[in-house]
């Protein structure tokens, strides 16, 4: 039974292969009739048809593809760029401000409230420009007695320097103004001007009226003396 069973598979097997190969025989056989395009037909087909549109369109993309530059690789550096830029603002702010804090703590020491109008790191920057005897007058008014004998110093700095007896450089110590005053009619009063104005600039305590009171006339005769100096001169 099992034999007849394979014999039959055998021969189905054979046929289809059989009838397989026949039929591929066949299509390769069959002859393949070609049609010719009419030209002319096809002219009065696309006559109307407008490709310049599209042949324009192609050609700006390409030129856009080819104008077009990839950037992307500048990002890195456009972000660290603007890093160093944001690093950079931040210190600079930081260096003025501990800048500011340094001139206000040397220069305006003794000022406080209304009299920061006075605004002594310019006075001393236009030193020779500058008229100080409104200014005195104020800080007296608003009872700022260390800020009216530090400008009386500067002012008989200033008219000593007009008379070219010293020369005034806002950098330069006391010590250099006195030693040239050595030989000056004026060094002795200049000398005890400026320990007083050492005392009461750069003390702690705040100066009581009386003591100013006492000590204005003083500063009053050094600069008259001084100006005179700067008459003669």
């Amino acid at each position: 039974m099992i034999n007849k069973i394979w014999l039959l598979l055998f021969v189905l097997g054979g046929s289809i292969s059989s009838f397989s190969q026949k039929a591929d025989s066949s299509y390769f056989e069959k002859s393949i009739t070609t049609k010719k395009i009419d030209r002319e037909e096809w002219s009065s087909i696309v006559k109307d048809i407008d490709y310049s549109e599209q042949v324009e369109q192609e050609k700006q993309k390409k030129e856009r593809q080819s104008s077009d530059i990839d950037l992307s690789f500048l990002t890195p550096v456009i972000k660290f760029v603007v890093l160093i830029i944001g690093v950079g603002l931040i210190v600079f702010i930081v260096v003025k401000v501990l800048s500011s804090d340094s001139l206000l703590s040397k220069s305006d020491k003794k000022i406080t409230g209304k009299t920061k109008i006075y605004k002594l790191e310019e006075i001393e920057e236009n030193l020779m420009e500058t008229e100080l005897e409104a200014s005195i007058q104020k800080a007296i008014q608003d009872g700022n007695y260390a800020l009216a004998i530090r400008l009386y110093y500067l002012a008989i700095i200033r008219e000593l320097s007009l008379s070219k007896t010293l020369v005034w450089k806002k950098e330069k110590t006391n010590f250099q103004y006195l030693r040239e005053l050595s030989n000056h009619p004026l060094k002795n009063s200049f000398r005890n001007a400026t320990d007083i104005f050492e005392q009461i600039w750069y003390g702690e305590e705040p100066i009581p009226a009386e003591r100013f009171h006492l000590i204005q006339p003083e500063f009053e005769r050094l600069l008259d003396a001084s100006k005179k100096t700067n008459i003669t001169a």
